[in-house]
């Protein structure tokens, strides 16, 4: 090592983990509509574009970030 430190503060490291959180809970739901619509259709044997969020959905996501940023 070359004794040079990372020059990132507190504040850009944890918007670096709350963004990073964010994205994963998006993934995480992009799956699960996936996999709902994959088992309602299952036995049909089609192929189901992938479903638009609702707002329930999305409300709960902010509801998840919010306790993300406060459990710090």
């Amino acid at each position: 090592m070359s004794g040079v430190r990372d020059c990132y503060t507190n504040q850009e490291l944890s918007m670096r983990r709350i963004t990073t959180a964010m994205k994963l809970f998006e993934i995480v739901e992009r799956c699960a509509w996936v996999d709902e619509a994959i088992q309602r259709n299952g036995e049909k044997g089609k192929v189901v574009k992938e479903a638009k969020p609702r707002r329930k959905d999305r409300a709960n996501t902010s509801k998840k970030l919010e306790q993300l940023t406060t459990q710090k």
